[in-house]
């Protein structure tokens, strides 16, 4: 069965920039569920809840890449405060929970003045060039052996 190519990259995103796992390790279980579980507004995936929103995984990444600085600043802020693994990935998911609708609502934006700029009609913008006029005189050529 092919991968969606988007959670791929949002499972990349998170394992690589966000938790600085390496080439050894995995995201844990958990936190595959509550990556998963994102797309469909839950807590932690689960197909016997019912949906609560409707996010793709490029959203979730885009909100990732967004708060990335302010996820690894907490990260650094707050080190030892973290009792494993997981409590520092939920405190990640807490802060692109609580933004995760301001990127919803400027990707719409984004994509409403997209097509704004689509739709703008050029009818009255017709853009007829000016006729060349020479503005000198031509000599007469019984004048010409004057000159």
């Amino acid at each position: 069965m092919p991968q969606n190519p988007d959670w791929v990259e949002l499972y990349t995103y998170v394992h690589d920039k966000i938790m600085g796992y390496d080439e050894t390790m995995k995201l844990s279980k958990y936190m595959v569920l509550r990556l998963q579980g994102m797309v469909k507004g839950q807590f932690i995936g689960n197909n016997k809840h019912q949906k609560q929103a409707e996010y793709d995984y490029r959203t979730i990444l885009i909100t990732f890449k967004m708060c990335s600085p302010q996820i690894l600043q907490w990260f650094e802020s707050n080190k030892t405060a973290f009792k494993d693994e997981t409590h520092k990935f939920n405190s990640a998911m807490s802060i692109i929970d609580k933004e995760i609708n301001n990127v919803v609502m400027r990707l719409k934006n984004a994509k409403k003045s997209e097509e704004k700029i689509v739709k703008i009609e050029l009818d009255n913008q017709l853009h007829e060039g000016a006729e060349y006029k020479t503005k000198s005189k031509e000599i007469n050529n019984d004048l010409k052996e004057l000159w």
